[in-house]
């Protein structure tokens, strides 16, 4: 078994989490109680969501920007990030995630 500091604490935050998320959940399990699990580990709150797409559109459309030119298209990257989001939404809200096979990657999430 690994062990490391983000999966102690997790340990001592709740002992089912930990049970579910570093020894249960496998992403290429057959068995689909560890599919499940696998799939529930990736859940996020609508904050912790929000501020991964900020991010994502920053390190994706304003850094590129900056390094290119230095001029930034605002409304661009604003319009990129939230088309991100909605791309993020609907796989979610159509459960895409559940197609045997679809990575996130693959789907262009």
């Amino acid at each position: 078994m690994k062990w490391s500091i983000s999966a102690h604490n997790i340990f001592r935050r709740c002992q089912r989490q930990y049970l579910f998320s570093q020894i249960m959940a496998f992403p290429m399990a057959k068995d689909w109680l560890r599919h499940e699990a696998q799939i529930l580990k990736q859940l996020r709150g609508l904050a912790a969501w929000q501020g991964a797409v900020v991010h994502d559109g920053i390190s994706q459309f304003l850094v590129p920007q900056l390094k290119a030119s230095g001029d930034v298209d605002t409304a661009g990257i604003i319009d990129s990030t939230l088309d991100m989001a909605r791309q993020q939404f609907t796989f979610s809200r159509q459960q895409e995630y559940r197609t045997p096979g679809l990575t996130k990657e693959a789907a262009g999430i």
